[in-house]
Parts: structure tokens; C-alpha cells; sequence
């Protein structure tokens, strides 16, 4: 079949001895391309899992390889068919496989950075469609180097096995409708499936939006070329089906093994997908803002948020100026103001929910950058170089920079901080070759400097920041120390008050126990004065924060047998009730 050739991206094709010719002339940038890959997997073994989103993740991925059963997600044990089960199948069979020798937080940890890796790869070939491999490779390293994308590849949540299947479905649509090769149609049906079966309905509606940026533009050049008869029917209705098979195949299986259709969460508009999925949604329900994403757009894509700007600044000269605008730009113009639109009207908002345009914001950078770094520009990435250095030189010196910090800022990281280890080298040499990198500018083009500076920036965070934090709000000391109290003969005995999703997912993740929960008003009382016909202990979880004393909610007698810090969920009080001998006794452990 014969493609006509504006229909087809334009590559580069300037002078690469040209100063002015991109970002690329000096070569292919293998060093800072090596860096993005170290980003993606800097810091992820040893870090503890993080509240609120890591804990029914973690949960139902451990309970999913105990099982066996990759259909079913079952947070704190108990079957959850709402949630879609592919990011949770496949961090079960890394748990298998990698759990005995990383553990299994490092196992599911690592499964993200397999789905963020895999985004790059669908990113480069979706912009050398779109715009040349030049553009191509630059729209890889910017989407590494996006804080949002930074910080979503550590996380353990099911979005970034959505941002691959998106951006990989995209990807094939893009070969159909671009560069006429239709039967592209069975891979983009098959991806598609798998945006649905890791975040259910939304994943779809990101395909769909992109989808629609691709075929109305080509559908209307075919109606104006009266070649209404090539509309690759049989493509289409191949890759349908291919969607309609690995969908159903899901569907049909929950349907045998839970017998519900009704309980199905995805189905719900209010939620998007395993991130609100048995979790507390009141925090994420905004209604009344719908700018909220904008902000956001701002911070997850630091340091290149200035090519967005140049990037719709141009949109007006393109429209007006040029009788036929490419189908590319037509395409990320209306991937991106779609899919915000359709996440500014969703009453529920997150910052992750922005992850899967990411790859269209990091191509839009890429080819405003595309004659390389000029302008008005220059100053603000002046401004975020010098952040990298002044934030690796307070990494590597952070035994001094931890007085400057506010008394009581930190408790269990401030011995990491104070001495001098490994951790703190490796944000030394950070810098260090951050520094080379500046003032060996022959090296590579300015654009790539930058990238590569800012990926050592990353390393250096996620050495020394990263494993402070994790000191500070780690959710497994304080579990373990609070269940090595109670014995497992008298866990069933033992209720919580307060508890949010999230620590509860952390007993069920760390100690396998499925903690009961009480909402009565009356009952911790009648627990501590020992007339509760169930439960002889307490536990209470005061967020922090919180002023509200254990008085209050289990009455003047309650007597705390032992306290631990719970992260960011504040603190637990095991409290036990009058009589006999309960949990935290001397006698009973």
C-alpha cells in the first residue's frame, strides 16, 4: 500500500554539523540513556513499604502468590473482585520468584520499575512514529527524568502497569492510522485489554482518548480522498475481538469463581481503578476542583515543564498559519486536553492519575526542544541546576545539614544522617559527576546535560532522602514491635478502633493476621471493662496530629500495655481490658 508522505512523521533532517541542528548532534547519549535505567532502579530493595497507597497493594500481591489464585485480589485476606488483578499477578509471581532472594517488598517493588523500563521503550517508539528517532530518544529521557514518572516507578501501585498499556496500545494505533499498517489493529486490542485488566474502565477511557486523536483525523482525510472503502474493517473488528478475549477471559473467570457481576468496583465513574479500590475515598474526592491537575502538571514534570509552554505556544501559529497541520500534533493535542478533561469532570482526583499522559507531555517537550534550549528557557533550568548541586552537596554533607533542620523534625533517621556511610558516597560521587558533566560541555548537547544532572540528582535522593524517610515513616518496626505483644492464640481476641485501610493492609502484609474492627462508640469501653463478649484487648491508632486522648475512647481505666509509632499513621496504643490475662501481660508472652 502506497502512504503518502505528509501522512507520514517528518524526521530531522538538518545539518548535523549545524550548532543549531538539536539535541542529538553529538552522538547517541548511551551514558545519560544507562542513568534513566539506574533511576528507575536506584533504592527499591531496601525500602519499606509506605503509607497510603503501598500497604493493600503489597497485601493483596502476597495473599494473591499464597493462593495461587491470580483472578481474585484479596486485600487483608478477603476477596475483593472490583479490583483488576493484572499488576497484582504479576508482583505475585515476582514474589515467587525473586521473594527468597530480594524479599517481597523488593520482589513487588521491582515489578514497578519492569513496567516503568517497559514505558520508555513504548514512549521512544510511539515519538519515532510521531516525529523521527531524533525526537524519539530526547521523549525517552525526559519521560525518565519527570519527577511524576520518578516517583511512580518506586511506588507499588498498579498505575504504572497502566501507563505501559497505554502508552503500548497507543503505540500500535498509531502504526495502523500513521503509517498504514493494519493489522496493528490485533496487538493495540490485546493492549488494550491489558490497560483494562490493570485499571479497569479508566484504562480503557486513556486508550479510547488517544484512539480518537488517531482515527478521526485519518477517517476525515479518507473521506476527503473518497477512499471510504480502505477503513481496515477486518483489522478493526480482529482487534476488537482480541480485546473482547483477554477482557472476557477475566470477566467470565470472576464470574465462575465469585458469582458476582454487581460488585464489581470499576464499574463505578467515582473510582479509577485499584487505587481507590477498598480504601478510604473521602481524601480523594474533589468535586469542586476542577483545576486541580494543573498544579500537578507543573510538578510532575519538573525540570521540563518550560517545552509544555513552548509547546501550546506554538499550537496558534500552527493552526493559522498552515493550511494542513500534521497528524501528529493533532493527535498528543487531543490526548492530552482529553484526557484532562475527563480527569478534571471525575469527582475523584490523585496525582497518579495523571501518570498515563506523562509519555504525551515528555513527546510535546521533546519536540519543543527539538532545536535545543533557547530563550527565555535558560534561566529557569540555571535556576534548577543549581537546585541539583545545592541538593547533592546537602545530600553528601548531610551529617551538617541536619542541624540547620527544625529540633524534632526527625527521630529515628537522625543517626543515618549524622554518620557517614555508603549511601552518602554515592550522592558525593553524584555530584561529583554532575560537575563533570557541566564543565565538559563538548561532551554532549545541553539539553542531554541536563537530563544526565538530573538523573544524579535522583540517585543521590534516593540514597540518602530516600532511606531517611523510610526510616521515619516505614510502616514494618512499628507493626512487628506492637504484634510480638500480642500472642497469635490471642490475636482473634484483640479489636481495633481507628484503624485505616492502609494499617490494617500492614498487619495482614507483615504478620498475616487480618485485624477485626469495631465502630461502636460503646464497645472499647465494654472491651476494657472486660464485659465485651468478643474481644478482650484494644488497639488504638490516635492519627497524627491528634490530641484526642485514649480516655476518651476507651474510658478513665484503660490502661496502655505498650505504644509503638505507626509512620504517618500516627500512633498505636494496645490497650488491654480488666480481668484475666490479656495481650501484653508478662504472663501471656
Amino acid at each position: 500500500m502506497h502512504i503518502d508522505d505528509d501522512l507520514l512523521p517528518r524526521i530531522n533532517r538538518r545539518d548535523p554539523g549545524d550548532p543549531g541542528s538539536g539535541p542529538l548532534d553529538s552522538g547517541l547519549p548511551w551514558f545519560a540513556i544507562a542513568l534513566c535505567i539506574a533511576v528507575c532502579l536506584v533504592g527499591l530493595l531496601d525500602r519499606d513499604l509506605w503509607t497510603p497507597d503501598e500497604p493493600q497493594a503489597a497485601s493483596i500481591s502476597l495473599q494473591m502468590s499464597r493462593t495461587g489464585n491470580f483472578a481474585v485480589t484479596s486485600p487483608y485476606g478477603r476477596p475483593h473482585p472490583g479490583t483488576p488483578p493484572l499488576y497484582y499477578a504479576v508482583a505475585a509471581s515476582a514474589i515467587r520468584l525473586l521473594g527468597p532472594l530480594v524479599g517481597n517488598t523488593g520482589a513487588i517493588r521491582l515489578t514497578s520499575a519492569f513496567w516503568s523500563i517497559a514505558a520508555l521503550v513504548a514512549t521512544f517508539f510511539l515519538a519515532r512514529r510521531l516525529s523521527g528517532p531524533a525526537v524519539a530518544i530526547v521523549a525517552a529521557i525526559l519521560l525518565a527524568t519527570m519527577t511524576g514518572f520518578v516517583q511512580n516507578s518506586h511506588w507499588i501501585r498498579a498505575d504504572s502497569a497502566l501507563l505501559f498499556f497505554v502508552t503500548a496500545a497507543i503505540w500500535m494505533l498509531a502504526e495502523v492510522y500513521l503509517a498504514g499498517r493494519r493489522w496493528y489493529c490485533v496487538p493495540a486490542g490485546a493492549l488494550a485489554a491489558g490497560a483494562f485488566l490493570a485499571s479497569g474502565l479508566v484504562g480503557l477511557t486513556f486508550v479510547c482518548i488517544g484512539w480518537l486523536g488517531l482515527a478521526v483525523p485519518w477517517c476525515s482525510r479518507r473521506l476527503r480522498e473518497r477512499a471510504g472503502s480502505s477503513f481496515f474493517i477486518t483489522p478493526h473488528l480482529s482487534g476488537l475481538l482480541m480485546f473482547i478475549f483477554f477482557a472476557g477471559a477475566w470477566l467470565l473467570t470472576l464470574r465462575l469463581q465469585t458469582g458476582a457481576w454487581h460488585s464489581l468496583q470499576w464499574c463505578r465513574p467515582t473510582d479509577l481503578g485499584p487505587l481507590a479500590a477498598g480504601s478510604e475515598l473521602s481524601q480523594w474526592f474533589k468535586p469542586d476542583r476542577p483545576w486541580y491537575y494543573l498544579r500537578t502538571i507543573a510538578l510532575y514534570t519538573l525540570p521540563w515543564a518550560p517545552g509544555l509552554l513552548l509547546w501550546f505556544g506554538s499550537l496558534p501559529d500552527a493552526f493559522l498559519g498552515r493550511r494542513e497541520i500534521p497528524p501528529g500534533r493533532i493527535f498528543l493535542l487531543v490526548w492530552i486536553v482529553g484526557s484532562l478533561i475527563v480527569l478534571s469532570v471525575l469527582p475523584s482526583k490523585h496525582n497518579a492519575y495523571l501518570l498515563p499522559i506523562l509519555p504525551a507531555f515528555a513527546v510535546a517537550c521533546a519536540e519543543a526542544f527539538e532545536g535545543g534550549i533557547r530563550g527565555w528557557c535558560r534561566p529557569l533550568f540555571a535556576l534548577w541546576l543549581f537546585l541539583c548541586f545545592a541538593v547533592l552537596l546537602a545530600l553528601t554533607l548531610s551529617p551538617l545539614s541536619v542541624l540547620l533542620a527544625p529540633s524534632g523534625l526527625l527521630r529515628a533517621a537522625l543517626p543515618f544522617l549524622q554518620s557517614i556511610s555508603l549511601r552518602h558516597v554515592a550522592a558525593g560521587l553524584s555530584l561529583v559527576l554532575a560537575l563533570r558533566i557541566t564543565f565538559r560541555r563538548d561532551e554532549a548537547s545541553e539539553l542531554i546535560q541536563i537530563a544526565a544532572i538530573t538523573c544524579f540528582l535522583y540517585i543521590g535522593l534516593a540514597s540518602v532522602a530516600g532511606k531517611a524517610v523510610d526510616l521515619e515513616i516505614g510502616m514494618r518496626r512499628g507493626i512487628s514491635e506492637l504484634a510480638e505483644r500480642i500472642p497469635v492464640s490471642e490475636r482473634p481476641g484483640t479489636a481495633g478502633w481507628g484503624i485505616s485501610s492502609p494499617l490494617r493492609a500492614c498487619f495482614h502484609y507483615y504478620c498475616g493476621w487480618t485485624l477485626p474492627l469495631i465502630d461502636d462508640k460503646q464497645r472499647p469501653k465494654d472491651i476494657v471493662a472486660g464485659t465485651d463478649p468478643e474481644f478482650s484487648s484494644l488497639l488504638i491508632v490516635r492519627e497524627s496530629g491528634s490530641t484526642a486522648a485514649i480516655s476518651e475512647i476507651a474510658g478513665p481505666e484503660a490502661l496502655v500495655v505498650f505504644r509503638a509509632v505507626a509512620g504517618r499513621a500516627g500512633e498505636m496504643f494496645l490497650v488491654r481490658g480488666m480481668g484475666g490475662n490479656k495481650p501484653g501481660d508478662p504472663d501471656s508472652t
